[in-house]
């Protein structure tokens, strides 16, 4: 049997902790300064809300958690509120990979 990579991180999005620790490493290795430049307590509970955040604007894989997270470090903490950019991310039916599609295509270039 072979599992996809959003069957293998299905547990990850099940459990808080160990998807919160998944991103603390996921941005260890792509943005080590981000990670250095706060005590290790309050960057858990920023990466924590980041988590929040995602999920409520529909992220369901570990993938586009990460990028979701990890975008509030590369644009902006509030990058998602943007009124275009939110419109896409809360848009019933379309699914995560989708709604990057939209957000990465020429329309999007200038938000």
């Amino acid at each position: 049997m072979k599992l996809t990579r959003k069957q293998m991180g299905a547990s990850l999005m099940r459990n808080e902790d160990d998807l919160v620790a998944d991103i603390v490493e996921y941005l260890a290795e792509m943005r080590p300064q981000v990670v250095q430049a706060y005590p290790p307590g309050y960057f858990i509970a920023l990466i924590r809300e980041s988590v929040r955040l995602g999920a409520r604007h529909n992220m369901t894989d570990v993938e586009h958690m990460r990028v979701f997270v990890d975008l509030r470090w590369q644009v902006s903490a509030g990058w998602f509120r943007e009124p275009a950019i939110a419109e896409v991310l809360l848009r019933p039916g379309l699914s995560p990979e989708r709604r990057f599609a939209i957000l990465t295509g020429p329309d999007y270039d200038e938000i």
